[in-house]
């Protein structure tokens, strides 16, 4: 019988209950799976290999940890979603590179090098608004809608000293999205999101779900952006343009699936731990 382990941040608390959740999940499929923290001794190198504590067939990464996944992937250990999956989502830009890269469409994007100052002589050359991100956040943190220059140098000066992307502001989907988990190449949930009070739709932000079908369209973009960074499970956020053409804002391997699982009644917990375990049968 295979064994499983859900890897957790070390100190933030986002994806405890999402482990629960999965580990219930695994359990009601036959499957023992334990739920640790990240911590600095589960793996690391010594005398030209990989020393490794877990005893496990597989590890379902709920961290950021990219360079603890690629360990355990060396010492032979399947790790969902993959270190490459889990490196490229934590990047937006990176993200936005692999999706261009597969003909996605993406709002105009731009990135800023930590040593670049857009301010006086360089902010007035571009037109407001637009969006300002944090290259590495989620859950709509960091994240900002800039009209004017003071709105640039105020929300430089929250995201700090950390890579900047500029990207463009698609005002036909202000404050609405529509979110879809997307799982071993399929799609098995999709919901709306709405927020009348903030131009971002995030649930943590105060958006507010409903389910939707999706048409072709929508799927297809959806399904290619998650083959485009080669996720196992990911939540793919598309925004609508002005002609209700599709635009993929982000791919989150981590995506949260609480709130979609009461809004579509899908369980995405159950769904995810028998793709594990399917998976890891074939080989």
């Amino acid at each position: 019988m295979i064994k499983g382990t859900i890897i957790l941040n070390a100190f933030d608390k986002t994806n405890d209950l999402q482990a629960k959740a999965l580990q219930d999940a695994f359990y009601s499929l036959g499957v023992k799976v334990d739920v640790i923290r990240n911590s600095f001794d589960i793996a690391y190198l010594e005398n030209g290999q990989v020393i490794c504590k877990l005893d496990t067939d597989f590890v379902v990464f709920l961290d950021k940890d990219i360079l603890l996944a690629k360990l355990l992937e060396l010492f032979g250990i399947r790790v969902f979603n993959t270190a490459k999956c889990l490196e490229i989502c934590d990047d937006k830009f990176l993200t936005s590179i692999y999706l261009s890269k597969a003909k996605v469409n993406i709002p105009t994007t731009y990135s800023l090098p930590l040593e670049y100052r857009l301010e006086e002589k360089y902010i007035d050359t571009i037109d407001f608004p637009f969006i300002l991100k944090a290259n590495k956040s989620s859950l709509g943190e960091g994240v900002f809608l800039i009209e004017s220059r003071d709105d640039f140098i105020k929300a430089k000066k929250q995201i700090g000293n950390n890579r900047m992307i500029l990207q463009q502001y698609i005002s036909s989907s202000k404050g609405k999205d529509i979110r879809t988990i997307v799982l071993g190449g399929k799609i098995i949930a999709s919901m709306e999101r709405m927020n009348t009070l903030d131009f971002r739709s995030n649930v943590a932000c105060g958006g507010v779900g409903k389910p939707i079908n999706l048409s072709d369209e929508f799927s297809n973009i959806a399904l290619l952006a998650s083959a485009a960074v080669g996720a196992d499970y990911c939540g793919v956020d598309i925004l609508i343009g002005k002609n209700n053409e599709p635009i993929v804002c982000e791919v989150n391997s981590n995506a949260l699936f609480s709130h979609i699982e009461k809004i579509t009644g899908v369980n995405v917990a159950y769904q995810y731990a028998k793709y594990v375990i399917d998976t890891m049968n074939k080989t």
